[in-house]
């Protein structure tokens, strides 16, 4: 029994270290700054929206004039909703968010025939927290 659990928890530690990392320093922004391979994605919550900016390695902002995106909400009763990502300025993206009963998210940026995609979690208490203000 005790080896299975040290396993388990091997297997666990394995699978968390192999996810991409983020970063909990504010970017350039303001916003959660998270590495993805060679480019770094930024990405700004606020209750009924979501801004995200690419960037390369070197935190220089990609221009949105060539790229797409796409964002996929996951919510906890297994249904999930895509929404495309709308250039903003030019440099940024935006995108309504529905429902901020989502669990978490996955950003897709095509780059030159490249997909850059990353996972975030949604932080509840800033959906909880600006729910409350808006409703004061």
């Amino acid at each position: 029994m005790k080896t299975k659990i040290i396993i388990a928890f091997i297997i666990l530690v394995t699978s968390i270290k192999a996810q991409d990392t983020t970063s909990y320093v504010t970017g350039p922004h303001g916003g959660l700054l998270k590495n993805v391979e060679n480019y770094k994605v930024e990405v700004i919550n606020t209750y009924g929206c979501i801004t995200a900016y690419l960037f390369d390695s070197t935190v220089m902002l990609i221009p949105n004039k060539f790229i797409s995106g796409s964002i996929m909400f996951f919510y906890n009763n297994d249904m999930h909703l895509n929404k495309y990502l709308i250039p903003n300025g030019t440099d940024g993206f935006t995108v309504d968010v529905a429902s901020a009963d989502y669990y978490y998210y996955v950003i897709h940026f095509k780059v030159n025939e490249k997909t850059i995609s990353t996972r975030f979690e949604n932080f509840a208490g800033l959906a909880d927290k600006e729910k409350k203000e808006v409703a004061h």
